[in-house]
């Protein structure tokens, strides 16, 4: 269903039906709710998750809520069930003994990083997102995990906070695993915090499969219609729009540097300004770059809102003026997926809401969404990418190298002042993104595969644990499982010998997922070895 076209409304009726049949409706927003035991319930899809969890680590049986998982249905349901799902669900809790590394062994291996040299030292896959030839984690964090695109420094805070890559947003409470958190600390002369065991953990995935029924709505899901049926075994339908869209989706302009694509955004914005005073908002993927764009209009002087992960505290009052007529927004992602941007009167008839994208996104979805800001429910409006050469997403796949290749050193010339035109620039351009959503249903599948290893094990385990915490007399279990045992055991208090019992298998299952975390990181050793990283996992 297309933005703007009532899909939360929608919801209301399949959730009052499955609400009337006696069962709990779990219904899945990126607003945070306080969970509560209604017959639906509104949340987010990792607070359910982590409750999940939480609720296979109590130790009295008394403290265990009623989980009904029979109806979930999910708005937004492409990024959650496609996009976040690499992101595993981990509860952890300080290692004992603190940390394994010190402090000044990372702050030993940034100098050691800093020290290396790109190609003669180590090698970069900027498109797989991985580096070789080098130590793990410290060098990873130097060429890998950038400030104001992965994460900012909270430097009241004296700490890190991690940009989600979506929805542009601070998650303050996901950290990196495996040593990569901490390395990134000590490269920006923080703190180093202690590193952390994990003791319980689960995909998206394996937890929404939990569920006996699962729903949707989202206006960017038809692309991975496959995926949803495979993983989920749920079929995408398109619904028809209500009104007919008259935005006009322009064709990209494709320049061969940053500075001639920048400079042609500002022309835009400034003969809008001067003429139409249609509302604009620019898309930005990163908080450095909707920095860069807003420095640049201040020295044009031209008036502007900006939103981003740093600059959020006036969210709701931007996203309000920036139908406005005249008002210019800036903004990361923030301001794409879900969020209505209300038009005034004087902004239809000028032409409705510009909406510009600095660069294409790693999936087509995402610069589809930020499309569907302006033309919602009928109104007028326009969209158009401004894309360089030298963008992230095609420099990685060496774009502007294949075009040196294709055209004559005069042509190439020509190329340099002016925006570039015609099937091949249109073709380089499209390639890495479809390239990328290949690469990452295979990442997807990937993960799904290792945790459907322990998948089985995690339902053994807690349903173990719950047997163990609902028994009334424990000794028929002990005597059964410790061949040790011989006569009567020696009166322990039943509520102890519990919590002993139930602290012991925690333990254990943490350490086994330890074990597990350091035999997967070495099969994804792939440079190494003449296998398949799962291959050699399994």
């Amino acid at each position: 269903m297309n933005t703007g076209e009532g899909k939360t409304l929608t919801a209301f009726l399949p959730i009052c039906l499955n609400a009337l049949l006696g069962r709990t409706v779990f219904v899945i927003t990126e607003k945070k709710q306080l969970y509560n035991d209604c017959a639906v319930v509104y949340t987010t899809g990792s607070e359910l998750g982590f409750d999940y969890l939480r609720n296979n680590l109590i130790t009295n049986i008394e403290d265990k809520r009623k989980q009904d998982y029979y109806y979930a249905i999910a708005d937004e349901i492409d990024s959650l069930f496609i996009d976040e799902c690499t992101n595993p669900l981990i509860i952890s809790q300080r290692a004992q003994g603190g940390s394994v590394i010190s402090p000044a062994e990372y702050q030993l291996a940034t100098k050691l990083a800093n020290s290396l040299v790109e190609k003669k030292d180590y090698k970069v896959d900027q498109k797989e997102n991985d580096v070789w030839l080098t130590q793990k984690g410290i060098k990873k964090t130097k060429h890998l995990y950038h400030k104001d695109i992965e994460y900012i420094v909270d430097k009241e805070e004296q700490k890190l906070v991690l940009i989600d890559a979506l929805t542009g947003r601070l998650v303050p409470n996901r950290v990196y695993s495996s040593g990569i958190h901490q390395a990134i600390e000590s490269k920006e002369n923080l703190p180093v915090s202690t590193k952390s065991k994990t003791i319980a953990t689960i995909t998206f995935q394996n937890f929404f499969r939990l569920f006996d029924k699962l729903s949707g709505m989202t206006g960017t899901a038809t692309s991975e219609a496959d995926e949803f049926r495979q993983v989920y075994g749920m079929e995408v339908i398109a619904i028809p729009p209500y009104r007919k869209l008259i935005r006009k989706d322009r064709n990209d302009l494709i320049f061969w540097d940053k500075e001639s694509k920048y400079k042609a955004i500002i022309k835009l914005i400034k003969k809008n300004s001067q003429t139409k005073k249609r509302p604009v908002l620019i898309g930005s993927p990163s908080v450095e770059i909707s920095e860069y764009l807003s420095s640049l209009l201040v020295k044009e002087g031209i008036p502007h809102n900006k939103l981003n992960a740093v600059n959020h505290q006036q969210e709701a009052e931007i996203v309000a003026q920036a139908g406005q007529l005249g008002t210019i927004t800036i903004s990361t992602n923030m301001a794409g997926r879900g969020t209505d941007i209300v038009l005034s009167e004087e902004s239809r008839k000028a032409g409705g809401l510009l909406v510009i994208g600095v660069e294409r996104n790693t999936a087509r979805r995402i610069d589809n969404q930020l499309r569907g800001r302006s033309g919602r429910q009928g109104d007028p409006g326009e969209s158009r990418f401004y894309v360089s050469l030298e963008d992230e997403l095609i420099k990685n796949f060496g774009v502007k190298e294949q075009v040196g290749k294709i055209f004559s050193q005069k042509q190439l010339k020509e190329l340099f002042h002016r925006p570039l035109s015609g099937k091949i620039f249109n073709y380089l351009i499209s390639e890495p993104q479809e390239t990328l959503r290949n690469f990452h249903a295979h990442n997807r599948q990937y993960h799904l595969n290792y945790d459907l290893l322990i998948n089985r094990q995690r339902q053994l385990i807690y349903n173990y644990r719950n047997k163990l915490l609902s028994a009334a007399d424990l000794t028929k279990i002990i005597k059964k499982k410790t061949k040790k045992a011989k006569g009567e055991l020696i009166p322990i208090e039943p509520e102890y010998l519990k919590a002993r019992l139930v602290k012991e298998i925690d333990n254990f299952w943490s350490e086994y997922l330890e074990s597990l975390n350091k035999i997967r990181t070495l099969a994804n050793v792939k440079y190494y070895l003449p296998q398949e990283p799962q291959e050699a996992f399994f």
